[in-house]
């Protein structure tokens, strides 16, 4: 059972659960309202198994639970929105200070679990329902720690995408863990008169709509009746996923620094680019599309491949850095040719052209980000998110990097191992490397559906690293 809005339900055995408010907030406070951004609203009406309110799990090797919960009390003082509620299924939230459930759990075992597998989240994670987290009776956030005999513990954040998509999620935790470990932090952007400043006017809008996909931008039934079946198919998916685990397992590939480094030196072009250089994260998709392409399709394909890129537009738009939206992301969807027959530096080198020049540029992200902002806000439709419905490709991958994130400090030694299940294939940061969390979605786009035969290509992708 969970805890929520000030009573707590009956909990199991080992468990305990309290509200933690804003410090120096007895009760409910003032009621202050803000608009949240339509664009930002849309992300709480998918199911849980589309990261509606995803888990960003941290192992700890010690803790101080009085630590954790006074330190989160001073985090939602500065920065209100995390301990308000969203109201009547609206773009509005009321700062009421209701605040954060905190469960503690104390497991019988002796110590966390040094790898912690996606299947766990269903227990690490304290899940709320997307709708009643839309029209106010749960939480936008909730905090679940689990104890073990040798002091080590799991920190379990979820939160409304709503609310802070993956980059405000990470800026949150690391705040909060510098106030854990007693230091002066300076707190996040949470007000949004940088993003009301750059959001367009309906002319602005149509004008970045012909700069961006050429046509205008409109109004479409679509958009309601979509908004319609999805709120009456959601209850049944998260039913399948918190009850059966239905979508909580992606096929998982460790590699070391080293071997990073190798496949960075091995993708980076001696002649023939622009600027003779790949990023870390351009290498890894290099590999990971060329490799899978190798493993998983025919010789006889043309070995087309689309990659999705998730791109953070907040320096592109000249908003801060540590400004928390509840969907700070554009999407850059391209193709990748000759995947079985180029040299990796050729299809990373490819790969960047797109990513510096063409549809990851930073210009490019403006105008986009912008675009699904105006448009957005007075519900016009707009494909930016089916890109890739208008390609034919062998192969399709989507990348969501998460593996430059700061891992936290609470005070009792840094995390040493991460998780979370939210977005496409992840690259999250590991104990020396880097953990692949393949989405589901590179497989069926390769034809490839037997559980088995992609538990034994992820396996393979070892065999295709470059030996440097």
């Amino acid at each position: 059972m969970s805890c929520c809005d000030g009573f707590l339900q009956a909990q199991k055995p080992g468990e305990r659960c309290e509200i933690i408010r804003p410090q120096g907030v007895a009760d409910n406070g003032a009621s202050k309202e803000i608009n949240m951004y339509f664009f930002e609203c849309m992300f709480g009406y998918a199911p849980l198994l589309f990261a509606t309110y995803p888990a960003l799990a941290l192992r700890l090797p010690g803790f101080d639970e009085q630590r954790l919960k006074s330190s989160l009390a001073k985090a939602l003082q500065a920065l209100p929105t995390v301990a308000g509620r969203f109201r009547d299924d609206s773009k509005k939230m009321v700062l009421n200070g209701a605040g954060v459930p905190f469960k503690v759990v104390e497991s019988s075992e002796s110590a966390a679990p040094e790898v912690l597998e996606e299947r766990s989240l269903l227990t690490f994670a304290d899940f709320y329902r997307p709708g009643a987290v839309r029209h106010g009776s749960a939480p936008p956030m909730s905090i679940k720690l689990t104890t073990y005999k040798d002091g080590s513990a799991v920190l379990c954040m979820c939160r409304s995408h709503m609310l802070f998509d993956g980059t405000s999620a990470w800026i949150f935790l690391n705040y909060w863990a510098r106030l854990a470990r007693g230091e002066a932090a300076t707190p996040p952007h949470w007000e949004k008169d940088e993003v009301h400043a750059v959001c367009p006017d309906l002319e602005k809008t149509q004008e970045l709509a012909q700069e961006v996909i050429g046509k205008p931008v409109k109004w479409s039934i679509l958009v309601p009746i979509a908004t319609g079946v999805i709120k009456i198919l959601t209850p049944i998916a998260d039913t399948l996923f918190l009850h059966a685990g239905v979508g909580v397992e992606r096929q998982r590939v460790f590699f070391s620094d080293q071997e990073v480094a190798n496949l960075k030196t091995a993708a980076t072009p001696a002649t023939g680019s622009r600027d003779g250089w790949v990023s870390t994260q351009e290498a890894l998709c290099a590999f990971l599309l060329q490799a899978l392409a190798k493993l998983l399709l025919p010789s006889s394909s043309k070995g087309l491949g689309l990659l999705t890129m998730l791109l953070d537009p907040r320096k592109s738009v000249k908003l801060p850095a540590d400004q928390l939206l509840g969907c700070g992301l554009v999407f850059a969807t391209f193709e990748v040719p000759n995947l079985l027959t180029a040299t990796l530096a050729e299809v990373a080198t490819s790969i960047h052209e797109a990513m510096q020049y063409k549809e990851g540029s930073p210009d490019t992200q403006n105008k986009k980000w912008r675009l699904l902002l105006g448009a957005a806000e007075r519900k016009m439709h707009f494909g930016v998110f089916q890109e890739e419905n208008n390609m034919k490709g062998d192969i399709m991958l989507a990348i969501n990097n998460s593996s430059k994130r700061e891992l936290p400090d609470f005070g009792s030694g840094k995390c040493n191992a991460v998780l979370t299940n939210a977005g496409p294939t992840l690259l999250l940061p590991a104990k020396g490397g880097i953990e692949v969390f393949l989405d589901n979605s590179v497989f069926r786009s390769a034809k490839c559906y037997s559980t088995s035969s992609q538990a034994e290509a992820a396996k393979a992708l070892r065999s295709h690293l470059p030996q440097v």
